[in-house]
């Protein structure tokens, strides 16, 4: 895992608690390509009910927030500092999202803003911004099911294999271990032609000689196939395990 603060850890424990089960797959402190360079996402929660791109903010003191400004403003003991806009911040990470997650429509996929700490707001709240307790009843709200059980698969695929690109490792929670231990990261593999995302495909050390269940190789299907937006994506399961 990359590094998180105080407020990151507290929210990962708290999703992992509060939304367990194989309709839930939460990813932290992800690095994603963006068109000047990479942008690092604190967490996303995907669901059969939406994605959730959720930014973390870990403050003491009086908080000044206006949803339109550049900068919000800390006070501590009359000491002043400026911040970034966490909603402004957040939105280029939700337009990341979407550029990886195209199948899904734009209102499916939310900018949620937490706030962790015992920092109070001076200012109304804005409209998208939580305490932990309030993002927690915010998001058990969304009772549609708006995603299919293949499309919240191929969700986590293309954003593991996004994030593979960037880091080589991953940190999803409740999701199970997509190959097996002897497997090993190579530069780019695609199915055919180039991949957009110029993604990191498994190499498996041996298909013979490595036991991979049924579950297992729709995962690794769904990085290959599914997830690498490939001109001829192939079907789930049909990836490629070469011989070294």
């Amino acid at each position: 895992m990359g590094l998180e603060n105080t407020g990151e850890g507290a929210i990962r424990d708290l999703l992992t608690r509060q939304f367990p089960g194989e309709e839930f797959h939460l990813m932290n402190n992800l690095t994603l390509p963006c068109s000047d360079g990479t942008t690092q996402i604190d967490h996303v929660l995907l669901s059969r009910y939406g994605v959730f791109v959720i930014e973390t903010k870990h403050y003491t003191g009086w908080i000044f927030a206006n949803a339109d400004s550049a900068k919000w403003t800390q006070v501590i003991y009359q000491v002043r500092n400026q911040f970034q806009n966490p909603i402004r911040q957040n939105f280029k990470h939700v337009q990341v999202v979407r550029r990886l997650l195209d199948f899904v429509p734009n209102e499916h996929i939310h900018s949620l803003v937490v706030f962790t700490g015992d920092a109070e707001f001076k200012t109304p709240k804005p409209d998208g911004v939580f305490s932990p307790l309030g993002l927690v009843s915010h998001l058990h709200g969304f009772a549609e099911e708006v995603l299919t059980v293949d499309q919240l698969h191929t969700a986590v695929g293309r954003l593991e294999c996004a994030r593979r690109l960037i880091s080589g490792k991953t940190d999803t929670e409740h999701q199970p271990e997509s190959v097996s231990p002897g497997a090993r990261m190579l530069g780019l593999v695609c199915f055919v032609g180039s991949c957009p995302f110029n993604l990191t495909a498994w190499e498996m050390t041996s298909p013979n000689s490595m036991a991979l269940d049924r579950r297992n190789r729709e995962l690794v299907g769904d990085l290959f196939g599914l997830a690498c937006n490939c001109p001829t994506p192939q079907p789930r399961g049909q990836a490629i395990f070469m011989d070294p």
